[in-house]
């Protein structure tokens, strides 16, 4: 019970980051993915079919923050840095850095609902 925080160290992550359905959160039981350093704490996948509609993709699982870390496309296939779907609501996309320009967009919100966006920056 009560709000998580998962906090990623400052270093490179070879994989994308899926949240998918996850049960038990809440206005009062929140999921929050941290980077240790925005610039330093960098989701870099290799690209796989299976995940290219984003680097960080939030499915179907409502509050949700995602804050203070960056994302790198290896490759111009994927289309989306981060990607909110499928009834995710009430998600905060906070202090994200984009640090490859071949990664289509930044976020792409389709079927989510009270969502906000601060802080970010896009690096070419």
């Amino acid at each position: 019970e009560g709000p998580v925080t998962f906090t990623l160290a400052a270093k490179s992550f070879a994989e994308t980051v899926r949240l998918k359905s996850v049960k038990g959160t809440s206005e009062a039981n929140t999921l929050t993915i941290k980077g240790a350093d925005r610039d330093l704490t960098v989701i870099s996948p290799a690209f796989k079919d299976a995940d290219k509609d984003g680097i960080i993709i939030i499915e179907n699982t409502p509050y949700v923050t995602v804050r203070d870390l960056s994302v790198k496309a290896a490759t111009n296939e994927w289309k989306v840095g981060i990607y909110v779907c499928n009834g995710s609501h009430d998600v905060t996309i906070d202090n994200i850095k984009k640090k490859r320009k071949i990664v289509k967009r930044m976020f792409m919100i389709c079927s989510a609902w009270f969502y906000r966006i601060h802080g970010c920056l896009r690096v070419l």
